[in-house]
């Protein structure tokens, strides 16, 4: 589950249907496909690095859960995120309750560029209007300090590793919670 509306400056109401409801309706079709198929389906939520704030959780084997006072002052996105996060966590709770595998996994990219080959990106995304600007001024800002890095990831490489773990998981390996 990928769809979000991206957007920094609205509050969580205005998001809430968008990026949550949204989630809600994946987890009501994946179990009624389970039930009408008997089979299990598996969800894999693309959430943001941004509901971590700057904690680092470079080397940890699932994204660590974050308190709600981390994302108290954040913007609605990030807000949203951190809601949906909290579903998938309860869907999982919920299946192992039921004595079932946890079947729902949460992933937190960082920033994604554009395609590796294409160069085609989301041009509505703020670091990729940057990086499209620099190109065609020929130019970038000075940075005081050039040691400074954002990392960055094409959309296709994000893809791709997404869909690979997710298929992993679906196989039968432990969900990413």
């Amino acid at each position: 589950h990928n769809a979000a509306a991206v957007n920094h400056a609205t509050a969580y109401a205005g998001l809430k249907e968008a990026n949550v409801g949204s989630l809600v309706r994946a987890i009501r079709l994946a179990h009624g496909l389970e039930a009408a198929n008997r089979k299990p389906v598996h969800v894999a939520f693309v959430s943001t690095a941004g509901v971590c704030g700057r904690r680092a959780c470079h080397d940890a084997q699932a994204p660590p859960r974050i308190e709600m006072a981390a994302v108290d002052g954040a913007n609605g996105y990030v807000q949203g995120k951190w809601v949906a996060e909290r579903l998938i966590e309860n869907a999982n709770a919920a299946a192992r309750s039921a004595g079932a595998p946890a079947r729902y996994s949460i992933f937190r990219p960082g920033a994604i560029s554009g395609h590796s080959v294409t160069g085609d990106c989301n041009i509505g995304d703020s670091l990729n209007r940057y990086l499209v600007g620099f190109r065609l001024l020929g130019l970038a800002p000075p940075l005081p300090d050039m040691r400074v890095r954002v990392d960055m990831s094409p959309v296709d490489w994000v893809a791709g590793a997404i869909g690979g773990i997710a298929t992993q998981e679906a196989g039968g390996a432990a969900p990413r919670e």
